[in-house]
Order: structure tokens, then C-alpha cells, then sequence
């Protein structure tokens, strides 16, 4: 009986020192949000309010902006639409948010995770890692459908 005793309050301290070490791993994810927006896009404009208000609330969230318009940051989001396995209809779709492991395009899209939380639950998770090979010109080329070659050719 005694032994029974013992085993049990071990079991409760190793199930409280794995609770604590457990809360320190999910302290040290700095919450962050990666946020790519075209510059006078009324949808962009819309979320920014929405992550502002995010900021607001936790103030630890660090938002990190990126402008789709700028050739590196094209570049970046070429990396995370890889990484994140984003379908081809949707790369290069702004307004865009990376959290955790998690992606949402469009405003629909991300007010919908804000109404319901889901964006809070994916800031306390870790980023994937991001795949930063380089990639054949090809490949860089099929990223690109036809209504995207011919935006940007008008917009030139």
C-alpha cells in the first residue's frame, strides 16, 4: 500500500514538472504575424484595421508588413506560398496572413479567423520552416497563370 502511495505522488510530481516545462516551450514562440498588402487595396486596408486591433489586444504580437509591390518582398512570398503548399490560385492573392501553421487569403477569408478566434489559437504555435531553395527559372515561371502575366503587363 505504501509503495502504491509513493508511486503516485512521483507520477504527480513528473506530471507537474513536464506542465511547467511544457509552458515555458509554449512561452518562448514569440507570436507573430507575417502580413503581405498591396498599397491602396480597400481589402488590405480593411484587415490592417483588424490586425491593429489584434495588436491592441496582445500586444506582444509582433505583425510583421510586406508590401507585394516591393521585388524582394515578392520574393518572400514566393518562399511562403512554397512552404505553406498554397494552391496556385491563390499565390500572390493579397491580403495575406502566415501565422503559426496556418495561411489565410483574402478578406473573407481572414475576417472569418478573426470572428472565430482561430487566428489567437495559430499565434501560439511555431512557424513552418521555410523553404528557401533556390528554384529553377521554370519553376519560378509556372508560379504565374495567364490573368497575372497580363495584369502586370498592363500595369507596366
Amino acid at each position: 500500500m505504501r509503495s502504491n502511495k509513493n508511486l503516485l505522488k512521483i507520477i504527480i510530481i513528473l506530471l507537474v514538472i513536464s506542465f511547467i516545462f511544457l509552458q515555458i516551450g509554449l512561452a518562448s514562440v514569440k507570436p507573430e504575424i507575417i502580413y503581405f498588402y498591396s498599397p491602396g487595396c480597400s481589402s488590405c486596408l480593411k484587415v490592417e484595421k483588424y490586425l491593429y486591433q489584434v495588436k491592441k489586444e496582445y500586444p506582444k504580437v509582433s505583425i510583421k508588413f510586406y508590401s507585394i509591390y516591393e521585388k524582394e518582398n515578392q520574393r518572400i512570398r514566393m518562399i511562403y506560398d512554397k512552404t505553406y503548399n498554397v494552391p496556385q490560385n491563390k499565390k500572390f492573392i493579397v491580403p495575406a496572413i502566415f501565422v503559426g501553421r496556418h495561411y489565410f487569403i483574402g478578406e473573407k477569408d481572414i475576417e472569418k479567423i478573426l470572428n472565430e478566434k482561430i487566428l489567437y489559437k495559430a499565434l501560439g504555435e511555431e512557424f513552418l520552416k521555410l523553404d528557401t531553395a533556390p528554384k529553377k527559372p521554370e519553376e519560378i515561371l509556372s508560379n504565374f497563370d495567364f490573368l497575372v502575366v497580363l495584369s502586370a503587363g498592363l500595369l507596366d
